[in-house]
């Protein structure tokens, strides 16, 4: 009598968030914490050009989550044309001078190291939580000397350009770059970073769209 409600599919819901994640950076670029604002001007065009471009990789992506690849390129050629420019999205924020903040002593008596980034001054904890960094690896980071957007960066796949470090991810027993496992699989570098920002393991990102 009634019709049953499809079963969940968690694949193709992980290919509509990909999907989605694309379009959001597209129209609306890409947000604070992947880098400085010419990393994130780039990330915003790399969106744009994917979901604007016919290609394998976007194709199969679209039949997965039972859309047609070519009324994806239209629609969004006309939504990315009546949107603002990359660089009327990721504007040069106006600097905010805050005042002192007042942290309480830790346990061993000492104050808490306190950061600011984007006008906010938040402790190293504080940002761990924030971001879901690890408070050692914030540390470890500014230990070694970098800067304040890498340091607060989630996975650090996004840095200044002149510090730009290749992604690795370990599958199967070999360790490869971003860009090796794009050529080997036959994936685009696009859709395996932003499986990778969806919170997808190794082993997911890497999975053949087909």
């Amino acid at each position: 009598m009634f019709e049953r409600e499809p079963a969940f599919n968690p694949e193709k819901h992980l290919w509509q968030e990909v999907l989605l994640l694309a379009i959001q950076d597209a129209l609306h670029g890409v947000p604070g914490g992947f880098g400085n604002r010419a990393t994130r001007l780039r990330m915003t065009e790399d969106a744009r050009n994917y979901l604007t471009t016919p290609s394998a990789d976007l194709a199969e992506v679209c039949a997965l989550v039972g859309l047609d690849m070519h009324s994806v390129i239209e629609r969004m050629r006309k939504q990315i044309a009546a949107a603002p420019i990359p660089e009327e999205l990721i504007g040069i924020p106006e600097p905010k001078t805050p005042g002192p903040r007042r942290v309480a002593p830790n346990k061993n008596g000492r104050k808490p190291r306190l950061i600011t980034f984007n006008g906010e001054t938040l402790t190293i904890n504080e940002w761990a939580e924030r971001l879901n960094i690890p408070p050692d690896t914030i540390r470890s980071r500014l230990k070694n000397g970098s800067s304040i957007e890498e340091v607060l960066s989630p996975d650090k796949l996004y840095t200044g350009q002149k510090s730009r470090q290749p992604r690795w991810i370990t599958h199967n027993g070999e360790t490869r770059t971003v860009r090796d496992w794009s050529q080997r699989l036959g994936l685009k570098s696009v859709t395996i970073h932003y499986r990778l920002r969806k919170g997808a393991t190794a082993a997911e990102a890497l999975q053949p769209v087909a």
